[in-house]
């Protein structure tokens, strides 16, 4: 069989094609740090990037909603501390003006505390957390508590529960709702703590001395329905915790899956970049050779 120059041409220029391609996987290999940068390198490896990468993406997702429903209950508890401490200074004060000790000018100002911490705790009732209302149920653009006229507080909220997702087909709810803390609505034996601040804050003022110690009980009842409230959202608060432990751990197990499969052996890779660089060199330097020698025999 005659071989043609024209057949020796095409067979060099294939041949270092096929060289610069593989010279070029191999820089991108290198530059990217990455086995598999396109589907046809690797079909079977490429898809398992891609599901390795939808886990890591569904993970992430869920730690988000960890994070956010733990940011939200740690307000809560936050909050709840607070009011706490309101109604343990509450009874300190009707305690000690329910003695013989006080009198109407010591009830009477006393009397003026209790109304700034009454005011305090409808503050407290209204906290936000990112904008929403965490006591209002669904309606977290509502402000849930509202003062009247009279001094006796409105709920203004829902007994909506905000429930996030922790993981694929596992919810939790994340709020309290107002009228349930504050107001004790469905709750065994509850009270109305804002009811009970304001009738010691109204019998100070009308040194009604009975009035102040009758509540003194109510205040006791509302200051462990708050920590009932405080025990709940605390368990919530460690679901959470636990939760975004084990996704970082998942995750950090599926990054190591990953990169076994998607990371270059950068040492190696390097190797095979020196090594094809050499035979890409000497296949030019060989082709020119070749096709010097083809000319002369043309032209010869």
């Amino acid at each position: 069989m005659r071989i043609t120059n024209k057949y020796i041409a095409d067979s060099i220029v294939n041949a270092i094609r096929k060289s610069t391609e593989k010279l070029a996987d191999i820089q991108q290999e290198v530059s990217t740090g990455k086995k598999v940068n396109r589907l046809s390198d690797d079909p079977i490896t490429a898809g398992r990037i891609l599901d390795y990468g939808s886990i890591l993406k569904s993970a992430e997702q869920f730690q988000r909603n960890n994070q956010f429903g733990l940011s939200w209950a740690q307000q809560t508890e936050s909050t709840l501390d607070a009011v706490s401490v309101i109604l343990g200074r509450v009874k300190e004060l009707a305690v000690y003006q329910s003695t013989d000790t006080a009198n109407k000018e010591t009830r009477k100002a006393t009397a003026n505390e209790v109304w700034n911490l009454y005011n305090e705790l409808i503050r407290l009732g209204n906290a936000k957390f990112q904008g929403r209302y965490i006591f209002s149920g669904f309606k977290t653009d509502v402000s849930p508590f509202q003062k009247q006229p009279d001094n006796s507080v409105i709920y203004n909220g829902d007994k909506g529960e905000f429930q996030i997702h922790l993981a694929e087909n596992e919810t939790i709810t994340i709020n309290l709702t107002g009228e349930e803390v504050f107001q004790g609505v469905g709750l065994p034996q509850g009270v109305n703590i804002f009811n009970i601040v304001k009738s010691v804050a109204e019998a100070m003022d009308g040194n009604d001395r009975d009035g102040i110690a009758s509540q003194i009980e109510e205040l006791t009842k509302g200051i462990n329905q708050v920590n009932q409230e405080r025990a709940k959202i605390g368990g919530v608060i460690t679901r959470f915790e636990n939760t975004i432990k084990l996704f970082e751990n998942y995750k950090n197990n599926v990054t190591e899956l990953l990169s076994n499969v998607q990371d270059a052996d950068m040492a190696d890779a390097m190797t095979r970049l020196a090594t094809q660089q050499t035979l890409y060199q000497a296949s030019l330097s060989a082709a020119a050779k070749i096709m010097q020698k083809t000319l002369l025999d043309f032209l010869g």
